[in-house]
């Protein structure tokens, strides 16, 4: 209703016909009502009769009136839309100009002027005022009346968008909008979201080679902090020292301050411990978000913004005039301004290092609590096995630091050696299954007794079950009395054929033998051991033992001789 009401105003003749026909059909239905349809009639040809030209008039005026009413109104409207446009370029904030059919300015507004003085610019050189591929474009091809041509244009560090339209004569208006604040944001986005990218880049690698009994938190910052600053462009403002915490179960806070300079990152120091009360400064305002805050000198002074951070860490730092937290579980971290002007897009970066170091911290005391509850399982099963033998429980210790000991004379990588330093103990775990009487008769055994002996080793893998992770153990414990020279039990196995596990275990296990006493021997000293080893005695023989680990063996024998004598 309302638009056909816009369109009958819009036309003056139409507005005309529809008012002056209301007004003469009001006024003959007053007749009617008041004096009948004859009476009306009757009056209408008098009134015609005696003046037909007033008559013409009374029935023209409701036309006429309208008609010029509606005219008159358009004339003002227009006069107003055309004063509030010529006002419009003049309060715009924008640059606003017009180029005449020859591409030359003919009109600049206020702003488009002090634009042209800041940057020293010729209004007769059209290519320094507009983009070259819009100038270009307007200078070769037919200029049609609507056409938009839109561009970008640095001037200096600043950087301007412009939209040109061509009127129905051929001349241009240009519009120019100051962006350098919106582009610097989206260059800071992207710039963001690349090293969040980097980052999650970096966590997949460090997964691939990730070791939780090894993982070194400060270390894994650090890692983090350089593949920031490496990777950090002007577009984002990166702190100049960043402080990473994570907390103890007794609550200590341990803690190591990082310098961030352009193309490396520093530790100024090594992990240190804070007082109990450390996170009562600034680093704990970052518990249920990010938090930023910068220095304000008309709210306090700078050497009160000062004390919300710990005296340490200002030791180190110096002034800090703005920072920006994070907390995650235990772990924390805080980066420092040397400046209060900062923007605040470094903070989903801080946020994912925190996350990320958490992530690993917690992965591995977890592992390592795991691993411990692991360890401890096998050392109680490990003395179980030795309950009813004549040693006490440190010969399974021995046995580890032994086999430790010729894994990394073996040159065998660290996990290697980790592992075997606490499998070793597994190799006579099959004992449980013996009859006591066997492993305590103080005489030599019977063939029966020492075909029943001579089963443990099977016992031992069946306890040990097919689990991966018990897989050393196992090949310890089953094949640990195989000979290289296949004289061995259960299998008779010769040579390569018996994992190296195995063939390690087998050697130091008849060192720790000839060093301890027994009913049917005494115990040797290490010289004597040594030598039944590497040269044999008719019951041990040379040909028994890998010849690479036996040279290994020689090589560190005297750390034998300490393991033997600090653990006996």
């Amino acid at each position: 209703m309302k638009r056909h009401i816009h369109r009958i105003i819009d036309k003056p003749l139409l507005s005309a016909l529809v008012v002056g026909s209301i007004i003469h059909g009001f006024i003959l239905l007053a007749m009617f009502i008041f004096l009948g349809i004859v009476e009306t009639q009757s009056t209408l040809f008098e009134k015609w009769h005696l003046s037909p030209s007033l008559s013409l008039i009374q029935f023209i005026t409701p036309y006429f009136v309208p008609f010029f009413v509606t005219v008159f109104a358009q004339e003002l409207s227009h006069q107003k839309i055309q004063r509030i446009l010529q006002q419009f370029p003049e309060s715009n904030p924008n640059i606003v100009m017009r180029l005449n059919h020859d591409l030359v300015p003919d009109y600049i507004n206020p702003v488009g002027q002090a634009w042209l003085e800041k940057h020293a610019l010729d209004t007769l050189s059209l290519n320094s005022l507009l983009p070259s591929a819009m100038v270009k474009k307007l200078s070769n091809m037919p200029r049609k009346g609507g056409v938009i041509y839109e561009d970008e244009k640095h001037f200096g560090t600043e950087t301007y968008h412009f939209k040109a339209k061509v009127d129905e004569f051929g001349a241009v208006f240009v519009t120019a909008e100051d962006i350098t604040e919106n582009k610097k944001l989206q260059d800071s986005l992207k710039h963001t979201l690349f090293q969040l990218n980097q980052l999650t880049l970096l966590l997949n690698e460090n997964l691939n080679h990730y070791d939780p009994t090894q993982f070194d938190l400060f270390q894994t910052f650090q890692t983090m902090l350089k593949q920031v600053a490496l990777a950090s462009n002007q577009s984002i403002d990166v702190p100049n020292y960043v402080f990473c915490t994570f907390s103890e179960e007794n609550k200590a806070v341990i803690g190591q301050i990082y310098q961030l300079n352009k193309d490396q990152v520093v530790g100024l120091t090594e992990p240190f411990k804070l007082e109990s009360t450390g996170y009562a400064y600034a680093i704990s305002k970052g518990k249920t978000d990010i938090f930023y805050e910068k220095w304000q000198p008309q709210q306090q002074s700078l050497e009160d913004f000062q004390q919300q951070f710990n005296p340490v860490v200002r030791q180190h730092v110096g002034l800090i005039k703005g920072y920006a937290t994070y907390q995650s579980g235990s772990v924390s971290v805080i980066g420092f301004f040397k400046t209060e002007q900062f923007d605040k897009q470094f903070n989903d970066i801080l946020k994912q290092i925190a996350l990320f170091g958490h992530f690993f911290h917690r992965i591995s005391q977890e592992s390592i609590a795991i691993y411990e509850q692991f360890a401890y399982s096998l050392k109680a099963l490990a003395r179980a096995s030795e309950a009813n033998d004549e040693d006490t429980g440190q010969h399974i210790i021995r046995i580890n630091e032994y086999a430790y000991a010729l894994a990394i004379a073996l040159g065998q990588p660290k996990a290697f050696c980790d592992e075997i330093r606490l499998t070793a103990m597994m190799h006579d775990v099959g004992k449980i299954h013996l009859d006591p009487a066997i492993l305590k008769k103080p005489g030599a055994l019977t063939d029966a007794e020492r075909t029943e002996m001579m089963q443990h080793p099977i016992h031992g893998a069946k306890i040990l079950g097919e689990s991966d992770k018990m897989k050393m153990a196992r090949e310890i414990a089953l094949y640990h009395h195989e000979k290289f020279d296949g004289s061995g039990y259960p299998n008779g196995l010769a040579g390569y054929d018996i994992p190296l596990a195995a063939r390690i275990v087998n050697l130091v296990d008849v060192y720790d033998a000839l060093r301890q006493k027994r009913v049917y021997k005494p115990a040797f000293d290490h010289e004597t051991a040594y030598q039944i080893i590497t040269e044999g005695d008719g019951r041990t023989k040379v040909e028994e033992f890998d010849p690479d680990i036996m040279a290994a063996f020689k090589k560190i024998h005297h750390q034998f001789d300490d393991i033997f004598t600090r653990m006996t």
